[in-house]
């Protein structure tokens, strides 16, 4: 049971090292220091944080760490150097929790606890980064305060009840592994949309409307079409809300010689995407915003068909894109032969098909 306790303690330490590497030091080490937390028999190797250089020094780091995980950008740049020392400093404090336990178990132990911190430090990562997104600060600085209860809870928490620390350790790793995929697809979004607001130049660059496509995608796409359907353009977009593909997949949005659907082609988890939207009785709302521009599809009583986000560096061509798509969709009005002017409704922002 003892060793059972020893790897709970350690695995759980790692996960909310993988938070917070010095406040999980320094709350285990200032509280076994001043009596206020006493070690459970079995967990006596934990009173190696017992140091007062240990925690001492892991308090400045923290305090250095606590001012910089609130402010906008500054966290994000925190975590990515963090990225090796967390796991790194998990599987240390590991190594000292495990001391008097079997070698094969400390082996076991290590591993677990650095592979613990590497889930909830990308966890983290990529969620404080799609806070950043947010205009304000504030956002930034309550996700932080409250890390910051989390970790402090926790580790008297995980010393306290290691076995129980242990279940909960691997629920919540199940848990992450299960979600990983589309957690990653997030983060290499959030990074292709910034990216893309960084490297826009001017107004956007040339809005020349290309039928081309990576050959890969030219592939998935032509085994769809019919015989004589030919692509007119194509344009590099991420999706959002989009039911029948999923999130943050990266593609193009394709317009064919068939007037009556567009397609999206992309690639998620390896594998070729290729979903048809169809257009009639659609409607298409075009939203400029700050990292990206949004288009969405929706149709009455049916509610949403597909939103998709167009890199700043192509905002010309998504503008372009919407441009054609307002005046070949809106609808035809008969004027008489007398009145001038243009059919009603063509340049509105939601277009009914």
């Amino acid at each position: 049971m003892e060793q059972i306790e020893l790897l709970g303690a350690a695995l759980g330490l790692g996960v909310l090292s993988g938070l917070s590497l010095y406040l999980t030091v320094f709350v285990v080490g200032i509280s076994l220091h001043e009596g206020w937390l006493q070690l459970s028999p079995g967990l006596e190797p934990l009173q190696a944080l017992d140091n007062p250089w240990i925690w001492g020094v892991a308090l400045v780091l923290y305090l250095l760490e606590f001012f910089a995980d609130k402010v906008p950008w500054v966290d994000s740049l925190w975590d990515s150097v963090h990225t090796a020392i967390r796991p790194i400093g998990a599987m240390l404090v590991a190594a000292a929790t495990l001391g008097d336990a079997l070698p094969a178990m400390e082996i076991i132990g290590v591993l677990c606890a650095g592979t613990a911190a590497v889930a909830t430090h990308s966890a983290k990562a990529g969620f404080r980064l799609m806070v950043n997104t947010s205009p304000e600060p504030y956002s930034n600085i309550a996700t932080s305060v409250a890390e910051d209860v989390v970790v402090v809870a926790g580790s008297i928490f995980v010393v306290q009840h290691p076995i129980l620390a242990l279940v909960i350790t691997v629920l919540g790793v199940a848990t992450f592994v299960y979600f990983a995929p589309a957690m990653f697809r997030a983060l290499k979004a959030q990074f292709a949309l910034i990216f893309g607001k960084l490297t826009a130049v001017g107004a956007g660059g040339d809005d020349a409307l290309s039928p081309r496509l990576p050959h890969e995608a030219d592939l998935a796409l032509g085994a769809q079409l019919a015989p004589d359907e030919k692509i007119e353009w194509a344009v590099p977009c991420l999706t959002g809300r989009f039911p029948a593909a999923g999130r943050n997949v990266r593609g193009f949005l394709v317009r064919t010689s068939d007037a009556a659907r567009l397609y999206f082609v992309g690639k998620k988890s390896f594998q070729p995407v290729v979903q048809a939207i169809p257009l009639g009785g659609a409607k298409i709302d075009f939203q400029r915003r700050f990292l990206c521009d949004e288009m969405t599809f929706f149709r009455q009583g049916q509610g949403l068909l597909a939103c998709l986000r167009f890199f700043k560096k192509h905002e010309a061509q998504a503008e372009a894109c919407h441009e054609e798509l307002v005046v070949a969709l809106a609808p035809k009005v008969d004027l008489p032969a007398n009145m001038g002017g243009t059919p009603t409704g063509a340049g509105a922002r939601a277009v009914p098909v």
